[in-house]
């Protein structure tokens, strides 16, 4: 038989704003993780798991280092 290949976890962050470029031009985004608020820059390492890869204004991609599991988080809607 085939073996099935489960997918990786999804990343248990959730991506809920940006706050514009400080003075080093980095743009930094609010995550969330259970209760927790978390300020994030492309390149910072999160929760010792996850790498932030890039910050857009609607999205930001985080790596989950653990598996090599890239994925694309949505800003969350109000």
């Amino acid at each position: 038989p085939t073996p099935v290949i489960q997918p990786p976890p999804p990343i248990d962050l959730k991506f809920f704003g940006t706050l514009d470029p400080s003075a080093n031009g980095k743009r930094r985004a609010f995550l969330l993780h259970d209760d927790t608020v978390i300020l994030a820059s492309a390149g910072d390492t999160v929760l010792r798991r996850y790498r932030v890869i890039a910050i857009d204004a609607k999205t930001i991609q985080v790596e989950d280092m653990t598996n090599n599991n890239k994925q694309t988080l949505p800003l969350l809607a109000n």
